[in-house]
């Protein structure tokens, strides 16, 4: 059973509600009801509640956010989550901002002003400023560089950020994306980044460009599935192509074009995620064949889950959202479950119990679920698996398909490594790359160097960046991500 946006929109408030640890009388919804309105306004009908939670009416802005204030959550944090759901319909249902015309202009003037002065800028900053400017589609900025000055400080914060702050800003690109006059700004960021060979970030400017329908965007993505620059280019270039084949961003000759790019990329041995993605892309506009039954190893994720939080009812569409962040086709897809499992009280749990189905998986020798899973933790944004990553990395008899999803675990895998840890990885790593240099070992190595510059140690960082025995992939992201962390 495939779940839409509202459903999943709905799912994620009720989770929240019914599994509130901080007013226990909110998980009854007739009293939740009852607290909803603000003084002086009607009551609301219990049944809205249950109308909304389960994906039978459309949920305003101002509606979660009433719920994050009554339920003590971080402000934004379901809202963003919200944002990022109902961004993977092809067709979205807007809501309207609240702000007084005069209130939405003071708020933009200040915060225009502070990201282009340089001044610090928090997610909800750049969340707050960008939904001003989607209201405002007739907003010019003088001189127009402006636009590509704050495009590209965005987008630089974004991919050096992690979870919570990392959405904020993703989404609020999105909206500048979308923009009549700071789309084109945005997207030529984007594409800025993904040439600038000394960045490590490709696959997000490169995915956040199946937003844009402008004709840069679309000549972009497939001049890359035509002759990519390298493998993440084409990697991303195809799941950006898919978001916007079925967005009916490109003309019919466009599609040919794709379509036939996508087929000979398959010919010259593309693999992995990067096959997938391209098989989806010739698929065209139709849907993969539906799942025709529930993985057992996502049913028995969620019975652990249940068991460990004592559920007096099980949660039905739990194991639905644990089996699409696993196995979901699409990797938006996969990472949108996983950021609203995130977003809910379920989160440590799962993680706990995913990590259980790792180890299994590791004894069994299976290699294709703990990849999976190592990235849906990251996405979850716990630590639980901080110490398998590192006897992964660290002990003999681990397949090198595991050991590189390891290390790209790392860079946004929260929590940190000591220093005297992260050299230990570089020396191992370093030494075995100098004796017998091999694509798995760079690889590797790339992911290493992301993982200690995203823990800040610019001592270190620097050190790779200088040194010319290891890859150079490794190397200019030590550079990269040494001016960007200062910087932010």
């Amino acid at each position: 059973m495939k779940i839409g946006a509202r459903g999943k929109i709905g799912w994620l408030l009720r989770a929240n509600r019914t599994l509130t640890d901080v007013h226990h009388k909110l998980r009854s919804g007739k009293e939740f009801a009852r607290l909803f309105r603000a003084d002086g306004e009607s009551a609301l009908a219990p049944s809205h509640i249950t109308r909304w939670e389960q994906g039978g009416i459309a949920v305003s802005r101002a509606t979660v956010r009433r719920y994050e204030r009554l339920l003590d959550l971080r402000p934004e944090s379901l809202v963003t989550v919200c944002d990022a759901v109902a961004r993977t319909e092809v067709v979205r249902e807007e809501s309207a901002d609240p702000r007084t015309g005069e209130e939405r202009e003071r708020d933009l003037k200040e915060l225009l002003d502070r990201a282009l002065s340089g001044a610090v800028m928090t997610g909800l900053d750049w969340s707050s400023m960008a939904e001003i400017v989607r209201s405002t589609p007739g907003l010019f900025l003088f001189p127009t560089e402006n636009w590509a000055l704050l495009t590209g400080r965005l987008l630089e914060e974004l991919v050096v950020s992690d979870h919570a702050e990392w959405l904020l800003r993703q989404e609020a690109m999105s909206k500048l994306l979308e923009h009549p006059y700071a789309g084109v700004h945005a997207v030529q960021s984007c594409i800025s980044l993904v040439e600038d060979r000394a960045s490590a970030a490709v696959l997000e400017p490169m995915s956040l460009l199946d937003v844009s329908a402008s004709p840069s965007a679309n000549a972009y993505i497939l001049g890359q599935l035509a002759k990519p620059d390298d493998q993440r280019v084409l990697y991303g270039a195809a799941v950006a192509a898919r978001q916007k084949l079925l967005r009916g961003h490109f003309d019919a000759a466009q599609v040919r074009g794709l379509l036939a790019a996508a087929a000979q990329r398959m010919k010259e041995g593309a693999a992995g995620d990067t096959l997938t993605s391209l098989r989806l892309l010739v698929q065209g506009v139709r849907e993969p064949p539906p799942r025709t039954h529930v993985a057992e190893i996502s049913t028995r994720v969620a019975l652990q889950v249940h068991g460990a939080m004592a559920a007096e009812r099980e949660d039905p569409l739990l194991v639905e959202m644990i089996d699409e962040a696993l196995f979901g086709i699409e990797s938006d897809a996969r990472m949108v479950a996983a950021m609203c499992l995130a977003a809910t009280p379920y989160r440590a749990h799962v993680g706990t119990a995913l990590l259980a189905e790792i180890q299994a998986g590791l004894v069994g020798r299976d290699e294709d679920f703990p990849r999976r899973a190592l990235r849906t933790l990251t996405t979850l944004a716990v630590d639980v698996h901080r110490p398998l990553i590192l006897r992964i990395l660290t002990t003999p008899g681990f397949n090198a398909g595991v050991r590189e999803a390891a290390a790209w675990a790392l860079p946004h895998c929260a929590g940190r490594y000591a220093e005297t840890t992260w050299r230990g990885l570089l020396a191992a790593y370093g030494g075995a790359w100098r004796r017998t240099p091999s694509d798995h070992l760079g690889r590797v190595l790339h992911g290493i160097a992301y993982g200690i510059g995203t823990d800040d140690y610019h001592g270190l960082t620097e050190e790779i960046r200088t040194d010319p025995s290891l890859p150079l992939v490794a190397r200019r992201t030590a550079g990269w991500l040494g001016r960007t962390r200062r910087a932010g």
